[in-house]
């Protein structure tokens, strides 16, 4: 059967616990992406995760930048390009935890 319905931050957060060796994640411009899903993907994922992108989430506050350090000790790409506003401070902190990351794209976004 097809879902019906927008995805929402509740449904993704379910979908994302229930995938624990999940290893590649595009979330690019997906609307519902916040510090819940955010939050909740580092700890499903904490071990597994390798490549992430968060491009064109513009809605994307610095704390789920925050959150998403203390789940990132195995990404090896990140992408946060075009996600508008992003502080230094997460920044270097994912910097300092994720140290397997080897590619890191901030493109068209506005460091703060």
């Amino acid at each position: 059967p097809r879902a019906r319905g927008p995805l929402t931050a509740e449904v993704l957060t379910k979908l994302l616990v229930s995938c624990p060796r999940l290893h590649t994640l595009d979330l690019s411009r997906c609307a519902v992406v916040g510090v819940q899903v955010v939050a909740a993907l580092a700890e499903a994922t904490r071990t597994t995760l390798r490549r992430l992108s968060l491009a064109g989430n513009t809605q994307l506050a610095e704390p789920a930048l925050q959150a998403l350090r203390l789940g990132c000790e195995s990404l090896t790409t990140l992408d946060v390009s075009s996600r508008g506003a992003v502080h230094d401070k997460g920044i270097i902190a994912i910097l300092a935890a994720a140290s397997n990351l080897t590619a890191l794209a901030i493109r068209r976004a506005q460091l703060t």
